[in-house]
């Protein structure tokens, strides 16, 4: 824990009172996906299509994500569960494995990894905080939850029930396991301390929606430190 709170430039007391702030209730648990009719590859234009549109700052990062990256949406859930995103497998090309289920869970899953591919390319491979990084992700999961593109088949946006449900396990479940750890220095590292925390940021940067701060983001321009305080 002292070593991840060194890294961000966190102490614990800053965290309990960033976490402190009232999440969703109890009752977003029970949100399931529900069905949809488009495949991986359809959502993953229509994801580079809404981005470019709500941040032209990032258009040209988006557009190169959407035309080099190699991505698998179906590949062997023995192996490979969870969706993941590689920085540069050869060639300065990125790589995305993200399971697709033909659910709104798909929608979120595809957009959280295209915000991990943005900002890796939007960046330059530019080395970025875990917090950070997931942060961009989470950026990119509620600009797209909140887009009307999912209208185009269905008269209701069920992902928003979906994106409710995450952000309460983020800060809600995951906020008190963080608050838990931060009281024992020596517990070992879990990559799950860094979602309560970006979540947290991304609502805060999405709430006051200044571009300029949300696409400097994406370029590593702005310090977990320019967030916090």
């Amino acid at each position: 824990m002292a070593d991840w709170l060194e890294l961000h430039g966190l102490t614990a007391d800053g965290c309990v009172k960033l976490l402190a702030d009232q999440c969703p209730g109890p009752a977003i648990r029970a949100m399931q996906p529900t069905a949809i009719s488009f495949t991986g590859a359809e959502l993953w234009d229509m994801i580079a299509r809404v981005l470019a549109a709500d941040l032209p700052e990032l258009a040209p990062a988006i557009e190169k994500v959407r035309a080099t990256t190699v991505s698998e949406f179906a590949p062997d859930k023995a192996k490979f569960l969870r969706p993941f995103t590689i920085h540069d497998i050869g060639g300065g090309r990125i790589y995305v494995s993200c399971p697709c289920d033909g659910t709104t869970a798909d929608i979120l899953r595809l957009a959280h990894e295209y915000g991990h591919a943005i900002q890796i390319t939007a960046s330059k491979m530019h080395s970025m905080l875990p917090v950070l990084r997931e942060l961009c992700a989470y950026v990119r999961e509620s600009l797209i939850a909140q887009s009307a593109a999912w209208e185009t088949r269905h008269r209701t946006r069920p992902q928003m029930d979906l994106i409710r449900s995450s952000i309460y396990r983020d800060l809600g479940p995951l906020s008190a396991k963080l608050k838990e750890s931060l009281a024992d220095n020596d517990v070992q590292y879990d990559y799950d301390w860094n979602y309560p925390i970006a979540r947290r940021l991304a609502l805060n940067l999405l709430a006051t929606r200044q571009q300029n701060t949300l696409a400097a983001q994406f370029l590593g321009e702005v310090p977990l430190s320019a967030l916090t305080t």
